[in-house]
């Protein structure tokens, strides 16, 4: 059995060789309609989001953070104001018993500490005399501070 080419140009023609025309193009898909593509999950898009960028406020400064990151932040303030709901999620998550992560924390006091105290309030002090000062005084004569005009100008 001899196999018969076609030759045409400087390409044969023949089994498992198609004609040039009728090749698929470059850039051509089988498939043009292609393969349906799954709907993305929630979780997925839950991911999705949560991994996004969002510029915030953070002590006085503009700082760029995940959209997770701003709601653990936001999660961990509404802890320390006193939300018991938050407060235990944390606590739970952090592996923390919540009477012990309540718990006070003994603070000890150095000497530096002490002397910040008292210069702050030794300016206490100077700043309520010198309003005790200021109420003693007379108001001011409107005559000479430019007080109501008696229309004579």
């Amino acid at each position: 059995m001899s196999k018969k080419y076609e030759k045409k140009g400087d390409y044969d023609i023949g089994f498992s060789k198609p004609p040039k025309r009728t090749q698929w193009q470059k850039g051509q898909s089988g498939n043009p309609s292609g393969k349906k593509k799954k709907e993305e999950s929630l979780r997925a898009k839950l991911m999705k989001v949560a991994g996004e960028e969002i510029v915030v406020k953070k002590n006085g400064q503009m700082v760029a953070m995940s959209n997770w990151e701003a709601a653990l932040y936001t999660a961990f303030v509404k802890a320390q104001s006193g939300n018991p709901q938050f407060f235990r999620i944390l606590a739970k998550e952090l592996g923390q018993d919540q009477e012990v992560a309540a718990a006070p924390i003994a603070l000890e006091t150095s000497e530096a500490d002490l002397e910040v105290l008292q210069t702050h309030a030794d300016w206490v002090a100077l700043l309520e005399q010198a309003t005790a000062e200021a109420a003693e005084m007379d108001p001011p004569n409107p005559d000479i501070c430019g007080g109501e005009d008696d229309g004579t100008s």
